[in-house]
Order: structure tokens, then sequence, then C-alpha cells
């Protein structure tokens, strides 16, 4: 009992009665750690004191009727061709630089420690990578600049490999988990469930981000504290909601973790001991998308799955990477063999050529058990790029390596690089009438594409040398049951000509 012998009243009804009648904006900051009693109160103030308008700051939405979701997002940043140096070795400019919010802030936070400190044509392709390489955040852009009063710009950039040492020394003002970059992940990392964490971990090794069909598969591997695959997209959509994964793209949403977010959960998919495990799945999921989508390269469909590979061009190279790390050769020459007419098409015959030279070292001369095409290949991949590369380089050399592994090619093999290599290699080495040889041949392959191919050369290898090329007879077209003799006449001048 109070004074008045009545009884004390509860702080949330004090509260209620102080706001009731106010109109005012009440801020409720950093709530995510108390996010159900929060939402809890913020319902109740709203309905009992409607003049009250309540601004909150949190890491995942209240969830409460009424709420208006304000996304804040990293600091814009500059496209990546303005860090590049492929134009003749220009710096980018660094007035078009700071336009940019991540640039002006760590020319302010750097000008604070390092009086004079300027953003000009000695600092801006550094500081760009910086900015960059920590996704525009804040906090970690301030935690960069702060170092600037012992390493240089360049000096900082190289050092984000190994980020969380790096960005060490906030503020002691702050609160501590705003103090390095790892205090402020730590605290988002220890406010998720068992399996949050473990989705978020797996998901680390996508580079480049994840459709909705590959998350499930690699973040849904068997484990006491994974969710089934079915459940995983419900796992991310609470861990967007959280601010820990992106969501991008329009039908197509694809799932990607900020870089320091993506370097953390690496961390801990480590120390879970599962990182092999998930990274074999990571492989093998991509290794089933390059296979299926090998033949359609060559058929109607071949835009639509060009642009599938190319959106995961980072997943599939980190899935060719890890089985050259894990000394899987098998998966190493399936996943060659299947990206090799992409590379092809898209002319990126240096990444095909880098990746030749890892394969075929690990793999060897001999080539596995039924991988006998994947492996001549690579091996062809390598040699001349290899040769290519070398100081040496002449036609005549390359023209012996080509001649030496063409024997080896199978008269009838399935890939169609190695299907036509020995009527065009016959061709373009002078003997016409053995590539006409090898081209018909190719009437009977299973590709429909690869006959299509040989039919069209053989045309132009007749226009180009004045002859004709004979072709499989072919029936005459039905003559139809009726119809007077002109019609019966029409169909055999058709058959005639």
């Amino acid at each position: 009992m109070d004074a008045d012998g009545l009884p004390p009243a509860r702080p949330l009804e004090r509260l209620t009665d102080f706001l009731a009648a106010k109109s005012l904006v009440l801020v409720m900051d950093n709530c995510e750690h108390l996010v159900d009693a929060i939402a809890r109160l913020a319902d109740h103030l709203l309905a009992l004191a409607p003049g009250v308008r309540i601004l909150a700051t949190s890491r995942e939405p209240l969830g409460i009727t009424g709420e208006a979701l304000c996304p804040v997002p990293s600091l814009p940043l500059p496209p990546p061709a303005a860090a590049d140096d492929d134009a003749g070795g220009a710096p980018p400019d660094p007035d078009e630089a700071l336009r940019y919010a991540s640039v002006r802030l760590f020319a302010d936070r750097a000008a604070a420690v390092r009086p004079g400190f300027t953003v000009d044509t000695g600092t801006v392709r550094d500081v760009v990578e910086i900015c960059r390489a920590l996704d525009g955040v804040p906090l970690a852009i301030e935690l960069a600049a702060a170092r600037l009063r012992a390493l240089t710009p360049g000096q900082v950039s190289a050092r984000l490999g190994d980020r969380f040492r790096l960005l060490s020394a906030g503020s002691r003002a702050a609160l501590p988990r705003h103090r390095t970059l790892r205090a402020v992940v730590d605290w988002s990392w220890d406010l998720l469930d068992d399996v949050e964490r473990t989705v978020l971990r797996r998901l680390s090794v996508f580079a480049g981000g994840a459709t909705a069909e590959a998350a499930a598969r690699v973040c849904g591997l068997a484990a006491p504290d994974a969710p089934a695959p079915d459940d995983v997209l419900d796992v991310i959509t609470a861990l967007i909601d959280k601010s820990l994964v992106l969501a991008d793209g329009g039908a197509d949403v694809r799932y990607r973790l900020l870089e320091t977010v993506r370097v953390y959960a690496g961390e801990r998919l480590d120390e879970a001991g599962e990182a092999g495990r998930v990274r074999a799945e990571h492989a093998a999921c991509f290794l089933d998308l390059a296979e299926r989508a090998e033949p359609e390269l060559r058929r109607a469909d071949q835009l639509i799955w060009v642009d599938r590979l190319t959106a995961d061009r980072d997943n599939l190279s980190a899935a060719l990477r890890h089985a050259v790390d894990a000394r899987d050769a098998d998966t190493a020459l399936r996943l060659f063999g299947a990206l090799i007419w992409f590379w092809f098409m898209r002319d990126m015959e240096v990444e095909a050529g880098g990746f030749a030279m890892s394969v075929h070292d690990l793999a060897g001369e001999t080539p596995p058990p039924g991988r006998a095409e994947q492996h001549l290949l690579t091996t062809l991949a390598a040699r001349l790029i290899g040769e290519f590369t070398s100081a040496d380089a002449s036609t005549a050399s390359l023209r012996t390596i080509v001649d030496r592994l063409v024997q080896d090619v199978p008269e009838m093999p399935r890939h169609p690089i190695l299907a036509l290599a020995r009527s065009m290699h016959a061709i373009f080495g002078g003997d016409t009438e053995a590539g006409r040889r090898r081209l018909r041949a190719l009437d009977d392959h299973p590709d429909p594409w690869v006959r299509a191919v040989a039919r069209v050369v053989l045309g132009h290898v007749a226009l180009t040398s004045g002859t004709s090329t004979p072709r499989k007879s072919r029936p005459p077209p039905p003559v139809p049951a009726s119809g007077g003799s002109a019609t019966a006449g029409a169909w055999s001048a058709r058959s005639a000509a």
C-alpha cells in the first residue's frame, strides 16, 4: 500500500497513464535482444495512447499490426569498375568516388585520425576497394578508417582478408558490442537459435548468392540442429528479418550474405566441423546444374541456360576449386567437361585454361574409369593453354600438340567439341576429303546439334571448293490419295526438283 492506502501502480500502468493524453514520438533503440517483450509493450501502448507514435530500431521487425518497416541499407558504393585498373592504368576519379556516401564517410573518419588525409589519385583506388570489401557497412568503414593512425590505405586494403583481427580498435565510449567488427557480428550471432546458426553458417559456402532450390539442398543436410530441406526457406526468411541475409532479384530471388557476415559464418562452419561435408554437397549441387545445363546450351532454350550458368558463375567456380582442393578428380573432370562449352560461348578461354591446368594436374595422365572424354578435353585445354602462354610458343608446336591429341579422340565421342575435332582437324590440315568423310559419319551422332553443325560445315566446304556434297537419299513425298492428273503432275515435279 502507498501513503494513501492504495495498491502501488505497476510500471506499465504508470507509463500508460502518462502517455495516454500525450502526442509524441517514443524512440525504442536496439530492440533485437528483447524483441518479444518490446513488441508486447509497443502493441499495448499504441492501443491505449492514440497520440503516440513509436520509432523502434532493431535488426528484426517487431511483427505487430500497423508496423511499417523502413530498412536501413548499407551506404552506397562505387561500382566495381571504379576500382578496376583495366583502362590503361588510370586510377578512379576521386571526385566521382566521393559522390558515394561510403567513400565520404571513410574520408571524414580518416581525416579525423590522420589530419590532412584526402581521397586523391594516390589513395582513391585503395579507399574504393576498402569500402566495397566492407559492403558499405558504416561501422566497419569507421573501424577501417581508424586504422589509418598506423597504416596506409593500401596496407588496410591488403589486410582485409583477416578483417576481424584488423578492425578491432573502436571507440572506448561505444557499447562493447560496437567496439570491434567481430563484436558486432557476435552480438547478432548470439541472438540466433541453433537452427538459424546452422543455416547461416552453411550459406557461407555460396559465392554470389543462392537460389531457393540450392539453399534448401545444401542447408538442409541432415544434422541434429539442421532443418529439413522443406523448412530451410522459413529459416532463411527469419534470417532476412534479422538483417543477416539479403534477398536480391525479382521473380528469381537469390539469397546472399554481406561479405563480413559470410567470412564470420565460414569461420563458424569450420568450428562446427562440417565444412568439408557442406562444401562437398555444394559442389555436387552445382555439378548437377552444370550437367543439366550442358546439352541445353545447344537447344532452343540456350539463352535461358546461359543466363542461369552466368548467374551462378561464382558458385560453379567455387565448386570446381573445392573439387581440386579436395583431390576429387571425378567431380573436377565432370565439372570441367560440363562447363567447357559455356566458357567457350562466353569467351572465357582464360578462365577455362586456368581450371584445365589445375584439373589436369590433379587427374594426371591416365583418365579415371568412365571419364575418358572429360580427361581428353582437360588435357587438350591444358596443353594448348600452356603452350599459348609459354615464351617459345609457335604455330608448329601448337600443331604438334593438336596432331598428337586428336589421335586419342574416339570415332564417335558424345561431347560436341570432341565429335567435331577429327573432321575439323583434317579440314584445317588440308585433307578435305577426310574431313568430309568424318563429317558425313556424324549423321548418326546422338546429339542433333552435332548432326546439324556437320551438315553446315559440309555445305561451307562445298561452297568453298566448288563441289557438291552427296546426301543420303530420301524417299519422294507421298502422292495424295485423291486428286486429278494436274495434282499428281505437281507432286512429280517437286520430286524431280
